[in-house]
C-alpha cells in the first residue's frame, strides 16, 4: 500500500512538472509574441511630391510618420541633408513596407529571448539602417522578452554610431554599436525634446565616462535613493535605468509614471520625449 501512494505521488509531481514546463514553454514562445513585429499591408503612398516641398504642414509630417516611420525632427534632419536625406527617407519606406521573416534567439539561454529580423535567403540578421541618430537619443525595444514578459530592452546614444547599454544580468554595462539594434523586430528611438545640442552632448559624455563597466541590477532604483549615488560601492543598473539616470544627473526625469522602477515602457510614455523613428510597431499607436 505504502508503495503504491509513493507511486501516486511521483505520478502527480511528475504531471505537475510537465505542465509548469509546458506552461513556461507557451509564455515563452506564444505569450510573448502578442507583441510581434508589424509591417503595412497597405499599399505605399507615394511621398516624392511631398518631399519637394519648401515647407511642410502638420499632414505631411503625419503622412511621412505613416509611411516611413520617421518623426517630424528626423524628417527635418534628412531634408537638411539634401538629396541624399530624400533618399534616405524613401530607402526607409521601402523597409517599412517589406515583410521580413523574425526568428526568436537566445540572450540569456532559454529564460531571456530576443526576436531579430531575418533574411530567410542568407539566413542572416537584416534591418533598416538607423540614419538620424544623436548623441543623448535613447533607443527602446519591445523584442526582449523573459518566460512571458515582454519588459523589453533599452540604450542610450553616445554619437551616431556608439551606444551604451546594460544588457543582460550577469554582464557590465557596456559599448554596442547602433547596427545590433538595426536587427530587432521593433524598435523606438525617443529624443527629449528641447534639450540643446550642447546639453545632449554633456549627457552623452557623462554616460561614456560615468556609466560604462557598471554591474546589472535588477533592482536598480528600487532601493534606497532612486538616483544612488553612481561612485557607491552597490550602484548598479539596469537596461531602461541607465539612460534615465543619465538624463536625471542633469535634472530632467524621462520617468513616465514617476515609479521607483523604470522601463523601456515608462520612458516611452514620458511627456518630454518626441519620436525619431518607429520600425516594426504601428505608427497608429503613437
Amino acid at each position: 500500500m505504502g508503495e503504491k501512494r509513493k507511486y501516486e505521488k511521483r505520478k502527480i509531481v511528475f504531471r505537475i512538472l510537465l505542465m509548469a514546463i509546458i506552461g513556461l514553454y507557451l509564455l515563452q514562445t506564444v505569450w510573448s509574441h502578442r507583441i510581434w513585429y508589424y509591417h503595412s499591408q497597405e499599399i505605399p503612398v507615394p511621398i516624392e511630391a511631398v518631399l519637394k516641398k519648401d515647407v511642410m504642414s502638420q499632414e505631411d509630417y503625419a503622412l511621412l510618420f505613416e509611411q516611413t516611420g520617421f518623426g517630424r525632427c528626423a524628417i527635418d534632419e534628412l531634408l537638411g541633408r539634401g538629396e541624399e536625406g530624400k533618399q534616405q527617407i524613401l530607402n526607409s519606406q521601402r523597409w517599412f513596407f517589406k515583410e521580413y521573416q523574425v526568428k526568436c534567439t537566445p540572450l540569456l539561454w532559454w529564460f531571456t529571448r530576443e526576436d531579430i529580423l531575418i533574411d530567410s535567403a542568407h539566413n542572416q540578421a537584416i534591418g533598416p539602417p538607423i540614419p538620424t541618430l544623436q548623441p543623448g537619443d535613447i533607443l527602446l525595444t519591445l523584442s526582449t522578452h523573459s518566460l512571458g514578459w515582454t519588459h523589453g530592452h533599452a540604450a542610450i546614444a553616445l554619437d551616431h554610431q556608439v551606444l551604451l547599454e546594460s544588457r543582460v544580468l550577469g554582464e557590465n554595462s557596456a559599448l554596442s554599436e547602433v547596427d545590433s539594434w538595426r536587427y530587432y523586430a521593433n524598435y523606438v528611438i525617443v529624443r527629449v525634446k528641447n534639450a540643446p545640442n550642447k546639453l545632449r552632448h554633456k549627457v552623452a559624455e557623462y554616460a561614456r565616462e560615468s556609466l560604462q563597466n557598471i554591474p546589472y541590477r535588477l533592482t536598480a532604483g528600487l532601493l534606497g535613493e532612486k538616483a544612488a549615488d553612481a561612485s557607491s560601492t552597490f550602484f548598479g543598473s539596469q537596461c531602461a535605468y541607465l539612460p534615465w539616470y543619465a538624463w536625471n544627473q542633469f535634472g530632467i526625469d524621462l520617468d513616465g509614471d514617476g515609479g521607483r522602477l523604470v522601463t523601456p515602457m515608462d520612458i516611452l510614455k514620458s511627456d518630454k520625449i518626441e519620436i525619431v523613428q518607429v520600425y516594426g510597431i504601428d505608427p497608429a499607436l503613437f
